[in-house]
């Protein structure tokens, strides 16, 4: 019984990390990167049981912790049509993301889209979001930034039966 029901749980397992799998392009950049290491372990196809519900777990866990913060930073992003630039990012968990190229004055609004996360150029939101980059950064007194946020629900992540 013990033996069958590992093997019902290892299945089990197997569908929910197909799913991540395919969930990853979703994710916003800096996560999808931080998490390279278990979704490259998850590929393995022999991995044991145990080991294969750790990185599913830590997979899991870090996508819960993400998008329950407002994380900021300088990454590499590569805006529409154009070279891979060094940008301050700050994300509001899972669904948004804004990007400022100071030296260009142009702000970028990011959010999963259909073919995975996207940057769309904004460029009348550049004050608007180096107000939200400093806030974000204690450099300045908390104030509320209004950004546009839009939630769509890419049909990949909910299949139709």
């Amino acid at each position: 019984a013990m033996a069958a029901a590992a093997g019902i749980a290892a299945r089990q397992l197997q569908e929910l990390d197909e799913r991540l799998v395919q969930m990853r392009p979703w994710l916003p950049p800096r996560l999808a990167a931080a998490l390279e290491l278990p979704f490259r372990s998850l590929a393995q196809t022999e991995l044991p049981l145990a080991e294969r519900m750790q990185h599913t777990t830590t997979i899991l866990n870090r996508c819960v912790h993400f998008n329950r913060t407002v994380a900021r930073g300088e990454e590499m992003l590569v805006p529409p049509g154009g070279e891979a630039k060094l940008m301050e990012v700050v994300y509001w968990g899972l669904s948004h993301g804004y990007a400022l190229d100071r030296a260009a004055g142009v702000a970028y609004v990011g959010a999963p889209a259909e073919r995975g996360w996207s940057w769309t150029p904004a460029p009348e939101l550049a004050k608007a979001v180096a107000r939200l980059l400093a806030v974000a950064a204690d450099k300045t007194e908390p104030e509320f930034v209004t950004v546009p946020a839009q939630v769509n629900e890419p049909a990949a992540l909910n299949p139709k039966p």
